[in-house]
């Protein structure tokens, strides 16, 4: 693995900048290596900037209580709210009523490590069909001692030549419909993606383009970030019927991008950017804006790269914050519309990313930290139709300190 020398000071200057409160606004622009290979640090926006709004005058509700590791969430324009539980439950929460007791659908899944019940995302066309995707992970071996005899023969035999049949944990996705209050008719869509019970995280989105997107982890065996053939590390896309679109960058493959180690969140702009988050292998997490066809470097290379093979993230935290979900702040007219929100495991913040022009005219990124430490682990962020900002807490997830309301949806009032 090469590591950057030249830019360790860069980037713990990047580090520092993202304590800093104050940025100015403009929609977030995607950032060429070259731009990011200049972050500053935000010291020169002052506290009458115009994009400021008093910490003190964001509220913060808690619309449900008592769940167990939420994941993701999804909310609908009737203003119900639907959450994954990393157990295998799909929760619904009432906006008269609150959290409904009863699921609104289970799915079977292998909740172990970090995996289990993960992604949720709405169809385009949502409120014609009320289809609802998720993603899970699953067992792929069985239990007894002929699957697992199976799985050893094509391990040994098939995996030099399909690689992922190796991996003896999985994810797919699972489409359901909303009707009468409840998830309906679950089908397997898309089947087979690799993963890992540390490092097979799986989130998935719908494009601009009515294709549905889904990232995978390495599921601990880098060098298949990098092997066309493998699906592990890479975002792939798909058509909502689960078939390979037409336009990918490799031919009959849903391999969209590739590099990654352990994806997290991932999300649009109003302009058709693709932003997502990445865990680092000890520090080094990144930010970065997805294209077709991009190689963003894992295992062979991390943090800013010099040369055109691989692409630079646009912002590196050297340190380490463990970002997982990943939102655009979607409200024209709000000084803060086109900027990300990304919520933080290891810190405990919810954190704004945004950028402004500096007095050469160039773009520049900057940092501001909403929440810190008052929540605990914080892991899904979403925009709501509603205007408002919905979060997942994440304290019963072992690694967390679960205070007795724990875990929590909470909704952001943002003037």
């Amino acid at each position: 693995m090469h590591v950057n020398s030249k830019k360790i000071r860069w980037l713990l200057a990047v580090v520092l900048a993202g304590m800093v409160s104050g940025c100015e606004n403009s929609e977030l622009a995607p950032a060429t290596p070259a731009d990011s290979h200049s972050v500053p640090t935000c010291i020169d926006i002052t506290a009458e900037d115009s994009t400021q709004i008093n910490m003190e005058d964001i509220r913060v509700e808690a619309i449900a209580t008592g769940l167990e590791v939420p994941w993701d969430l999804e909310v609908l324009d009737d203003g119900r709210v639907l959450v994954t539980e990393r157990k295998g439950t799909i929760r619904l929460i009432d906006p008269k009523t609150g959290l409904r007791q009863e699921p609104w659908a289970t799915i079977p899944v292998l909740s172990k490590g970090v995996v289990g019940l993960m992604g949720i995302a709405l169809s385009p066309q949502f409120n014609e069909s009320g289809y609802v995707y998720v993603v899970g992970t699953y067992d792929a071996v069985g239990k007894s001692s002929v699957d697992s005899l199976v799985y050893k023969i094509k391990k040994i035999i098939i995996a030099p030549f399909q690689p992922d049949i190796q991996f003896p944990v999985r994810n797919r996705v699972y489409r359901l419909r909303d009707e009468h209050g409840y998830g309906r008719d679950p089908t397997i869509m898309i089947d087979n993606l690799p993963s890992h019970e540390w490092y097979g995280t799986s989130s998935l989105a719908f494009g601009p383009d009515n294709m549905i997107y889904i990232t995978t982890g390495d599921a601990a065996v880098p060098h298949l970030a990098q092997d066309d053939s493998s699906l592990a590390g890479k975002l792939l896309r798909y058509r909502e019927d689960g078939g390979i679109p037409d336009g990918n960058p490799v031919n009959n493959s849903p391999v969209y991008a590739k590099g990654f180690r352990n994806s997290q969140g991932l999300d649009w702009d109003s302009k058709g950017n693709l932003f997502a988050t990445e865990h680092g292998p000890v520090g080094y997490d990144e930010l970065n804006l997805l294209i077709p066809g991009g190689n963003y470097g894992w295992p062979n290379f991390i943090g800013p790269n010099v040369g055109a093979e691989y692409h630079d993230p646009i912002l590196t935290w050297f340190a380490g914050i463990a970002p997982s979900g990943l939102a655009v702040f979607d409200r024209p007219g709000h000084p803060w519309h086109g900027d990300l929100l990304i919520a933080s495991l290891k810190t405990r913040q919810l954190r704004r990313v945004a950028t402004y022009e500096d007095t050469g005219g160039n773009n520049r990124i900057c940092e501001q930290v909403l929440l810190s430490g008052t929540y605990g682990r914080l892991r899904g962020v979403h925009m709501g139709s509603d205007g408002h900002v919905y979060l997942t807490t994440s304290n019963r997830d072992q690694r967390g300190q679960p205070e007795h309301m724990d875990d929590r949806i909470l909704r952001l009032h943002i003037p």
